[in-house]
């Protein structure tokens, strides 16, 4: 009849998905994923009931169904191909990835390390997808100050950060003014070598510097205040000297080349 499903629609289905025995993990990503598509940001109820769910699957071995079977929660589950986790851990992360839709930044950012910090209370461990969505919020705020303690505490728990970290590292360079972030995680990027990870490709690091570059220049074009145009030359020049910097100590001088054409 061409009437979309609301938030209210998809918080009601929701409670019945977790309410059922076992519990409709299959369903419940459905629904989470459309709201993701649609741009719905979860309720208060809906978060409150999603976060109570996750605590709970966290602290006991609730059996739930996978491919029609019953299985132990301590199982990990094929969420997606590339992700593996238990069912906690996936409420935990569909929650924080949602609430990175709200349109208040502050209060998005407090859930978001509110939902982080209840993982962290009941042993739940956080891979780089979880730390890439605190990074995510830190970038849409322009918080620099929590972004790098996001870094140091991945470094603490030793997570290998990826493609999608220097992602929201450019992101936050961009909205903070601060290039600098987004060339250290790209440093840190290009000189680790991990059975978890390889190296970030030049090709990609020189595509992602460019871009950031590139929004850089369209600020500049947006502004005509003074102050800040000098803020942001500032930072097209330091980005510009770092990364070329960068290219020639770990000996990429086709990558320079290129750069050096691009901007």
């Amino acid at each position: 009849v061409g009437v979309k499903p609301s938030s209210w629609t998809c918080a009601c289905l929701s409670d019945c998905l977790l309410k059922s025995t076992p519990i409709r993990i299959k369903e419940l990503e459905e629904v989470l994923q459309y709201m993701k598509g649609a741009g719905l940001v979860p309720s208060e109820v809906m978060y409150t009931s999603l976060m109570g769910v996750a605590l709970e699957l966290s602290q006991k071995g609730t059996r739930i169904t996978k491919d029609g079977l019953q299985v132990q929660l301590i199982d990990n589950l094929s969420i997606d191909s590339e992700d593996t986790t238990t069912a906690a851990i996936f409420l935990f992360k569909q929650l924080m990835r949602s609430l990175l839709m709200q349109t208040e930044k502050e209060d998005m950012m407090l859930k978001v390390f509110l939902v982080f910090q209840e993982m962290k209370n009941v042993g739940m461990l956080p891979d780089v997808a979880v730390y890439n969505s605190l990074l995510r919020a830190c970038a849409v705020t322009g918080n620099i100050e929590r972004a790098q303690s996001v870094l140091r505490r991945m470094k603490m728990d030793g997570i290998v950060p990826n493609r999608g970290t220097l992602k929201e590292a450019v992101t936050l360079a961009q909205n903070a003014r601060r290039s600098e972030f987004a060339l250290s995680v790209w440093e840190t990027l290009s000189v680790k070598k991990t059975a978890e990870a390889v190296p970030l490709k030049p090709e990609v690091a020189v595509e992602m510097i460019s871009d950031l570059m590139i929004r850089y220049a369209s600020d500049l074009q947006q502004t005509s205040n003074h102050d800040e145009r000098i803020v942001i030359h500032r930072e097209m020049m330091n980005l510009y000297q770092g990364f070329m910097s960068k290219l020639e100590e770990f000996e990429l001088h086709d990558a320079s080349e290129e750069i050096a054409q691009n901007l």
